[in-house]
C-alpha cells in the first residue's frame, strides 16, 4: 500500500497552530505599506492585484504584537486555474516550517466545516488545517461589515 503523503507549511497564530498544504500556494507577492496586526482576527484588509480585492490573512508566527517586520511577502491562493480554492493571501511574519504529514494521520474534526486536526508526534503539538474557503468568507463578511459602519 503507498502511503499519499501531503507537503505543508506548519504556522503558529495566538497560540493555535495550522497547516496549510503547500499544494495550495499559487503565487507569492511582496505587499507594499505597512500593516498592523489585529488582536482580535488575522483579518488585514483588502488588497488590488491584477483587478481583484484579495482578502490579506496573517499568520502571526512570533508572539510580538505591532507592526509586521520586513519582508512582507503574501501567497496568493485560488488563482483561476486553481478554482477548488478561494482567492486569498496569506501573509507570512516570521518563519513558516516545512513538514511532511500523512494523509491517515488526520482525524476530521467535523465534516460540515471541512476541518481536520493531527498530532505532529515530533513536536508533540496539536494542529488544525486551514480552510482556505471559511477563511476568505469570513474575511469577506468582515470587510462588509467595515463598509456599512462607514456609510453610516
Amino acid at each position: 500500500m503507498v502511503m499519499s503523503m501531503i507537503d505543508c507549511n506548519i504556522l503558529a497564530f495566538k497560540g493555535n497552530y495550522y497547516l496549510l498544504p503547500t499544494l495550495a500556494i499559487a503565487q507569492a507577492i511582496i505587499l507594499p505599506g505597512e500593516y498592523n496586526v489585529n488582536i482580535h482576527s488575522p483579518f488585514l484588509g483588502f488588497y488590488d492585484w491584477q483587478n481583484l480585492k484579495v482578502p490579506i490573512v496573517t499568520f502571526d508566527l512570533l508572539p510580538v504584537q505591532g507592526k509586521l517586520r520586513q519582508p512582507k511577502i503574501a501567497i496568493l491562493h485560488g488563482l483561476p486555474q486553481n478554482g477548488n480554492l478561494s482567492i486569498l493571501a496569506t501573509l507570512f511574519d516570521g518563519r513558516a516550517r516545512r513538514i511532511q504529514l500523512n494523509e491517515e494521520n488526520l482525524i476530521w474534526a467535523d465534516e460540515s466545516q471541512m476541518l481536520a486536526t493531527v498530532t505532529i508526534q515530533k513536536e508533540n503539538i496539536d494542529v488544525v488545517i486551514v480552510d482556505l474557503q471559511k477563511l476568505s468568507m469570513q474575511a469577506n463578511q468582515l470587510a462588509m461589515m467595515s463598509v456599512t459602519q462607514i456609510t453610516k
